[in-house]
């Protein structure tokens, strides 16, 4: 896999060639045969984009990305939608990754197309033969089921969780008052392609990223426990987009830099500025947002109202206390799970929804901090649902299984400001 530096514009463009002509020279050779002129004139095309991408060149199927060794590869719509038949070949053989460690000549591009079509037909089951210049890879990813890392998938998702955090940031700290549905659409975008690929990646991403917890960065990251929590339950785009959306604005709305507003007070503020933008009568999207929003607004007027409002309000209140007013540090997603239990127990939340979270995002979340066999560690992933204290975790930059269940354990101990607090 190629760890070099960033890579240029124009080297990203020229990798996006390649993957274009990799997948016309698949569709000549299924539709002509390997022999037929067109299939050796589109493989010497191929060929002249590899050489001209320069190699070795990495590329990387990965949710709803293409990448080249950590970068992404800028798609447009048509040609994203046939890379995943592409990527849909290569999971046939357990793979996903190709690498071309030199151009390779005519011949052996023919194979590749050949290897690809077999596995788009369901016959790549056998392992692959070996091409010459070309390897294929398996990428490990942590998962809600696994504890394995790739660090490609890692910088991935952290490149877009910084990119969609400054784009919320860009939404809240906006000069206009109506609400701006593209701008904002842009950011849960990034955060759906990001849940794809890994629920516990992209929490763990949250929690762990160098800096403080902006009004941004908590916004977005109540939008995401809204998209986790539906996506886990498999509800359907349609409906889980407008929650995650309506969820985004109420946070834009209602979070200030310590604590914010309760969340009906953010819905009327949200509705002020979403009743300003022009809508379309032909987009359901928006529809459902303002919706959502609007019954958030009327809970307590003995309204019937979507069941998946109580969700909402518990990613709302989850980020919102995150920063408590008159404190000087941020609550860990432990503590906030802490808090969680204690309003379920009391019957403030919906109980249903508040198990929901805990059990999308792990009874002991990844990005915790933990004691585990006795040493500092950061929980990866989440933990296999018959063994949920004892997730996988890295230690010293070494990731392992515990032998024994972890314990809680807040860097706040570590921390000038506690051991003073503590003294006194």
């Amino acid at each position: 896999m190629s760890t070099s530096a960033t890579l240029s514009d124009e080297a990203l463009d020229a990798t996006a060639d390649t993957l274009l002509e990799l997948l016309r020279l698949v569709r000549q050779v299924n539709t002509h045969g390997e022999e037929h002129p067109m299939a050796h004139s589109t493989a010497r095309s191929l060929f002249e984009a590899i050489d001209a991408a320069v190699p070795p060149i990495s590329l990387s199927f990965v949710g709803a990305a293409v990448l080249r060794g950590k970068e992404v590869v800028p798609l447009d719509q048509d040609l994203y939608r046939r890379s995943q038949t592409l990527a849909a070949a290569l999971q046939k053989y357990g793979m996903h990754q190709i690498r071309f460690d030199t151009t390779p000549p005519i011949a052996t591009l023919i194979d590749l197309a050949k290897v690809i079509i077999a596995g788009t037909h369901g016959k790549g089951k056998a392992r692959i033969a070996a091409l010459s210049g070309i390897s294929f890879h398996k990428l490990l990813i942590f998962g809600d089921e696994g504890a394995k890392d790739e660090a490609t998938v890692d910088a991935f998702v952290e490149d877009q969780v910084r990119r969609a955090i400054v784009e919320t940031e860009a939404v809240i700290t906006r000069d206009e008052s109506k609400w701006p549905w593209r701008t904002a659409r842009a950011p849960l975008s990034r955060l759906e392609r990001c849940t794809s690929i890994s629920v516990a990646t992209t929490m763990r991403t949250f929690d762990l990223v160098p800096g403080v917890a902006t009004r941004g960065r908590r916004v977005l990251a109540a939008a995401f426990i809204t998209a986790a929590v539906l996506t886990r339950l498999g509800v359907a785009d349609r409906n889980r987009r407008p929650a995650a959306h309506a969820t985004l604005a109420l946070a834009c709305h209602g979070f200030d830099d310590r604590e914010g507003i309760q969340i009906e007070e953010a819905a009327k503020v949200a509705m002020g500025a979403l009743s300003k933008s022009r809508l379309s009568h032909c987009d359901p999207h928006a529809l459902r947002t303002c919706a959502l929003v609007r019954a958030i607004e009327r809970t307590n007027k003995g309204v019937l109202h979507p069941s998946v409002l109580p969700l909402i309000r518990i990613a709302y209140d989850l980020e919102r206390h995150r920063t408590p007013l008159g404190l000087p540090f941020e609550l860990t997603r432990l503590d906030l799970w802490s808090w969680l239990s204690d309003r379920i127990a009391e019957g403030a939340v919906h109980a249903g929804w508040g198990r929901a979270v805990i059990d999308t995002l792990g009874l002991v979340p990844a990005g915790a901090h933990v004691m585990a066999d006795g040493r500092l560690a950061a929980v990866a992933a989440g933990a296999r649902a018959d063994d949920p204290l004892r997730p996988p975790v890295v230690a010293n930059g070494e990731l392992k299984a515990p032998e024994t269940a972890v314990q809680a354990y807040s860097p706040l101990a570590m921390t000038p400001w506690a051991k003073g607090s503590a003294e006194r």
